[in-house]
């Protein structure tokens, strides 16, 4: 936590090989994802710090538009997702019904949103979280991740 009170999170890739993190708050596991490819796009299995599948983050790819992204718990219900500030890289998160926000966050690119891949892979993003009771902590950072997740973005759908 620095001085402001703001805390940092870490995802840490697990090998070169496979898409999978695990999420750290400081230094101690919060969550992982396994990363799944999946006919037009890709998901993630969200685990939380015990091991426990807590449900899956899909990611739908198209092209020429940003992923669409969406959380379904372990019974396959749609709990959050993500929306696109449109023509910018901000997005918040929230209810199926768009009417409670979980999260806001801005990904901001090194080389913009056509940046080359050389630049995705130092981008850096920021994230101010709202309270909620309903979505864990873990489950806002995992959208983060996923969003700043290579594959996603080097389809072209930029």
């Amino acid at each position: 936590m620095d001085e402001s009170g703001r805390k940092a999170f870490t995802a840490s890739r697990e090998s070169a090989l496979h898409e999978n993190y695990t999420i750290l708050e400081d230094g101690d596991r919060l969550a992982f994802m396994k990363h799944r490819l999946q006919l037009g796009g890709l998901s993630y299995e969200i685990q939380d710090a015990s091991g426990n599948t807590t449900g899956v983050l899909h990611c739908k790819l198209r092209k020429g538009a940003l992923p669409e992204y969406w959380y379904e718990d372990a019974q396959g219900n749609t709990l959050a997702n993500l929306v696109w500030e449109e023509r910018t890289t901000k997005f918040s998160i929230s209810d199926p019904h768009l009417s409670q926000p979980f999260a806001e966050a801005s990904l901001e690119l090194p080389g913009g949103m056509v940046g080359d891949l050389k630049a995705l892979v130092h981008k850096t993003y920021s994230l101010s979280i709202y309270p909620s009771s309903t979505l864990p902590l873990f489950v806002t950072l995992a959208f983060c991740v996923a969003v700043a997740d290579i594959p996603a973005w080097n389809s072209g759908a930029h």
